[in-house]
């Protein structure tokens, strides 16, 4: 169990808006069930929700939640007590907590001659902008990896086909803190060699209700080398996806939480794209594409330096 973002005394201007995100483990021997939440127990809620969903997670398992939350606009310290509740509205586990620090306005400066010094002024940090475009992806099939564009859907054996995505953090400055992430999707659909929007009969999610391809499953995962991507992950029941989509991806993704686990593990932000269902058994090849270069799929990350 550990900070991700915000430390325990990060000082913040008032009225400054920021996500608290934890690691928490689950040391027991039943699985987190779908529903539980971390709910706001005591303290400060800085305008916080009264709760996030948390689960399902597995046992010894790692997991990451995050809450949005707004310094309080008066200096002082505020600290804000979080647990987890399941279902069944049953509070267990330890407290964890997120403390912040509201510095006072400096005072005016003294006139000269006055015998008292000026008082420095102080200032937020600096926030820094960076486009990381995306800069290797393949795609996987019966366990072969295959050449970009990374698709995610199946190939026209009816096969299932995995999309491997990948964003080098390496010009990100050490000891940075992560301040936004978020991945501006540009993606397309294709039905066989047929590639455009996700309109007619391009469109793979339009006979879901079918038990056909699915939902869309966007999961965090580090396999490393982008030569030779999984086709399998190890144990996949253990993983759980932090973003579902049931319709074409569009518009951005808040990765903010994922890339700050990365960096500070020193690895390439990863994703591991599939589609819920393994095929759309139709004998043709159906699903999304992922392009690369100068401007699609780009992660944008705003970051400050201590």
């Amino acid at each position: 169990m550990g900070d991700v973002t915000v430390p325990d005394g990060t000082e913040l201007p008032p009225g400054k808006p920021f996500v608290k995100t934890w690691r928490v483990r689950n040391t027991g021997t039943c699985p987190w069930e779908a529903g539980t939440q971390l709910v706001f127990s005591s303290g400060d809620q800085m305008d916080g929700p009264a709760s996030v969903a948390m689960g399902p997670v597995a046992p010894n398992s790692d997991a990451q939640v995050s809450v949005n939350l707004v310094a309080p606009s008066i200096p002082g310290t505020y600290t804000g007590y979080w647990q987890l509740q399941a279902p069944d509205g049953t509070r267990y586990g330890s407290v964890i907590y997120v403390e912040i620090v509201v510095p006072a306005a400096p005072s005016p400066t003294e006139t000269p001659g006055s015998g008292a010094p000026p008082v420095p002024t102080t200032s937020a940090p600096e926030q820094t902008t960076l486009i990381i475009q995306l800069d290797a992806d393949n795609s996987g099939a019966s366990g072969s990896g295959g050449a970009g564009p990374a698709k995610a859907g199946d190939d026209p054996s009816d096969t299932r086909v995995i999309a491997y995505l990948s964003w080098d953090l390496s010009s990100i400055p050490a000891g940075a803190e992560i301040v936004s992430a978020e991945i501006h999707w540009a993606t397309q659909c294709f039905r066989g060699g047929d590639v455009g929007d996700c309109a007619g009969d391009r469109n793979p999610f339009r006979w879901k209700t079918m038990n056909r391809l699915g939902d869309l499953e966007i999961m965090q995962y580090h396999y490393g080398d982008m030569s030779n991507p999984p086709a399998m992950m190890p144990n996949p029941s253990i993983f759980t996806p932090f973003q579902v989509y049931a319709t074409q991806p569009a518009g951005t993704l808040d990765v903010t939480a994922q890339v700050a686990d990365d960096l500070a593990d020193g690895t390439d932000f990863q994703l591991r794209i599939t589609f819920e269902n393994s095929t759309y058994d139709s004998g043709i090849g159906n699903g999304i594409i992922f392009a690369e270069g100068t401007g699609p799929n780009k992660l944008e990350v705003v970051y400050t330096m201590p």
